[in-house]
């Protein structure tokens, strides 16, 4: 079964109790789940853990705390994204969001090292949900585009030019203004980032200097265990 407990928005006696409800609540086996800020965020960052929070755990039995990150809010309909909370449309549907669970907190703690074992956690999850595989062709990097959107970067690296040559198409059917509000980068060098609008930035490789040493591998020119480190090139042009 779930269920809630109400925190009082002020009185004394009213926040004794709701600490009692919750160190019983512990006593008996039982799950709680905890804003330590005591509020939503209204710019998308963590605010400050309150301390109060360690008057909850009852002080005869050590019960274990497990920092817990939500990830993908900031932006929803349920957030202070849009300066206030109100009824909107979702952008996607189902509203996308991810938990990760950490490992429980060594005793003692402060407030502090539980905020930051959260932040931690949101940074980790961040990362592994900003790389999207996906194949590398151009319709892949137009089906990528609502997901890239809905992360709201500033910038996206592609590992082919096809790909971002495909998102390039999305963002302008979504009025999407490249590079002002997200810059964009592909590799490769392909004549389709040369061509597309507006012109692809991209990192290309030597590829001429890569196929003469592959021929004199091939030919015996080069003997034994060979290595080598072929630089890669920046083209900046009007995506980024």
């Amino acid at each position: 079964m779930m269920g809630f407990i109400e925190v009082p928005s002020k009185g004394p006696r009213r926040f004794q109790t709701l600490f009692e409800t919750v160190r019983n609540t512990l006593r008996n086996g039982e799950i709680v789940c905890v804003f330590p800020e005591g509020k939503a965020t209204r710019n998308g960052l963590i605010d400050d853990f309150k301390e109060g929070y360690s008057r909850m755990l009852p002080p005869d039995k050590q019960i274990p705390v497990i920092p817990v990150s939500l990830g993908m809010l900031w932006g929803n309909i349920f957030s202070y994204y849009y300066g206030k909370i109100r009824f909107r449309i979702p952008r996607e549907l189902p509203c996308p969001a991810s938990v990760t669970i950490g490992e429980p907190m060594p005793y003692p703690f402060s407030a502090f090292q539980l905020r930051q074992a959260v932040s931690e956690l949101g940074a980790e999850s961040e990362v592994q949900r900003m790389i999207l595989e996906s194949p590398s062709e151009f319709s892949n990097g137009y089906a990528l585009g609502p997901s890239i959107l809905r992360r709201k970067p500033d910038a996206v690296f592609f590992d082919t030019d096809r790909m971002a040559a495909g998102f390039l198409k999305f963002a302008m059917e979504q009025k999407i203004a490249i590079p002002q509000e997200i810059a964009v980068v592909g590799f490769d060098d392909d004549l389709i980032g040369r061509m597309s609008a507006p012109s692809l930035s991209s990192v290309a490789h030597p590829i001429a200097e890569i196929n003469t040493e592959i021929v004199s591998i091939l030919t015996g020119e080069r003997q034994g265990k060979i290595r080598k480190v072929f630089p890669t090139r920046f083209i900046p042009r009007e995506s980024c």
